[in-house]
């Protein structure tokens, strides 16, 4: 295009030109600011470099020279350099839409902004759309502003867009209904012949009026009548309503009675046997004191018992159980700690009498906390008859004085494959903030915990087994199972 980038301001020109030169224009007729083709040139008195005015900011302000030697801005108009630039020879900014225009750049503007059929304008007319100027006559045709006549050659003219109104409301050649439309006439007549046809059809308009009268009136009688019809009928349903409820009350307030008879008894054996327990706390003080006794007396001999049947099925400390370990490294005296392996025999009577069995006791680490396995060969709770069941358990050990409590760490049990060491199951056991308390405090009444920590489905039952499906797994080998603790972690 042959204009700059933006408007300035009012009073002031665009930047330089931006135009297509037949040729490429010398340097010097470049804007040394705005990189254009300079617009009235003005030529800096400080350091004699050339700008266009608008970059300049106007021949004669007081500005600091943008060029940096730090004097006064002071220019003159370059007359010479600008009537070299007006004489370039340059194509029309529209030659891309098909304009074949080729002249001086001091002719582009004038002919872009009256000759060029390529050029964009807006419609005179104030429609406010824009095209480009050779396609005038086709908007001409399309526009809302152009008056054109009546299509129904009434004789009116007026702007396109208002014909759609004048059709509807105004125009006398326009076929519209009869006013009396509604009533039965289906004339359909001229808009300036309305008023005749509404004189000549006088008579015949007022049939018309007085027969739909006649049948609306009659419409309105059966209306009326259907309603009252309703209304008795809901006002009769009313009544009997209240008729069974008005024989109801006797009734009623019979039962009333009898309910208020009933509490005031009820009153009178609750006050009395209030008074029987008073005396009963009373008079039997000292039963109820003996009864504490003898109840403590009991609860402590069953937990001596149970203590009991625990060491019975755990068995004494670790000589007796001795061969039923085995290490691959070696251990402290008298203490078994990880990594150890425990073999677990006659699996398949513990699993059909359902009985849960015990592993001998292990040490977390020396001077450690004591544990041992708790294994349900038949599952427990949601595993039951469907997986092997085993968790880890704390046993009351010769160290927990000495031991922070409650115990937190984790316990890596693995269950050994006898056929490929390389399908062993493990799972890690941990005792963290998300296990009950009851399961990581010490022991102190009984021998072993009551409430363990572990896995319900740590092994399907039908992994135990050789199977054609799988060969490589073998877990349960001469009715034995044997289990690994490989690692304690204490934190």
């Amino acid at each position: 295009m042959a204009t700059g980038d933006k408007p300035l301001g009012k009073g002031l020109l665009q930047r330089g030109y931006v135009c297509t030169c037949v040729e490429k224009p010398p340097k010097l007729f470049e804007c040394a600011l705005c990189k254009l083709i300079l617009r009235e040139p003005q030529l800096t008195t400080c350091c004699g470099r050339n700008a266009c005015l608008p970059c300049v900011g106007g021949q004669g302000s007081r500005n600091v020279c943008p060029f940096g030697c730090g004097s006064i801005l002071t220019t003159v108009l370059n007359r010479h350099l600008r009537n070299e630039i007006f004489g370039l020879k340059v194509v029309c900014s529209f030659a891309s839409r098909g304009c074949k225009w080729m002249g001086k750049l001091e002719q582009l503007e004038s002919h872009e902004k009256s000759d060029c059929n390529f050029a964009d304008i807006v419609c005179p007319r104030g429609c406010g759309v824009q095209f480009p100027r050779h396609r005038s006559s086709v908007h001409s045709e399309v526009c809302e502003r152009v008056v054109i006549a009546c299509p129904n050659q009434c004789g009116e003219t007026l702007e396109r867009k208002f014909v759609a109104v004048h059709l509807k409301y105004r125009c006398g050649l326009m076929d519209v209904n009869c006013p009396f439309d509604r009533d039965g006439c289906k004339a359909r007549i001229k808009r300036k012949d309305v008023t005749s046809h509404l004189k000549t059809r006088l008579d015949s308009h007022l049939a018309m009026v007085m027969r739909k009268s006649s049948t609306a009136e009659q419409e309105w009688k059966q209306t009326k009548q259907e309603l009252i019809s309703e209304q008795e009928h809901a006002l009769q349903q009313r009544k009997i309503e209240i008729e069974t409820l008005c024989e109801k009350i006797p009734e009623m307030q019979l039962e009333v009675q009898t309910l208020q008879h009933r509490l005031e008894a009820a009153e009178k054996e609750t006050g009395r046997l209030r008074e029987m327990r008073r005396k009963f706390n009373e008079n039997f003080q000292g039963v109820i004191a003996a009864e504490d006794v003898e109840t403590r007396m009991y609860r402590e001999g069953v937990a001596e018992l149970n203590m009991l049947a625990r060491e019975k099925c755990l068995g004494p400390p670790f000589p007796k159980y001795a061969n039923h370990l085995s290490r691959t490294t070696p251990q402290t005296r008298d203490v078994h700690i990880p990594p150890i392996t425990i073999t677990m025999g006659n699996f398949e009577q513990l699993k059909s009498d359902e009985v849960m069995w015990y592993s001998p006791p292990f040490y977390s680490h020396r001077e450690g906390y004591k544990m041992c396995l708790e294994v349900h060969p038949n599952g427990y709770g949601t595993s039951y008859a469907k997986s092997l069941s085993i968790f880890v358990a704390l046993v009351k050990g010769e160290f927990d004085s000495f031991l922070e409590w409650p115990f937190s760490g984790s316990v890596t049990v693995t269950v050994l494959n006898q056929r490929k060491p390389e399908f062993h199951e493990m799972h890690t056991i941990s005792f963290d903030h998300r296990s009950g308390v009851s399961e990581r405090q010490r022991v102190i009444n009984g021998y072993v915990s009551h409430n363990g920590r572990g896995k319900y489905h740590f092994i399907s039952h039908r992994l135990l087994y050789p199977r054609s499906l799988f060969p490589e797994r073998q877990y349960l080998k001469n009715n034995c199972l044997k289990i690994s603790v490989s690692e304690i972690v204490v934190n």
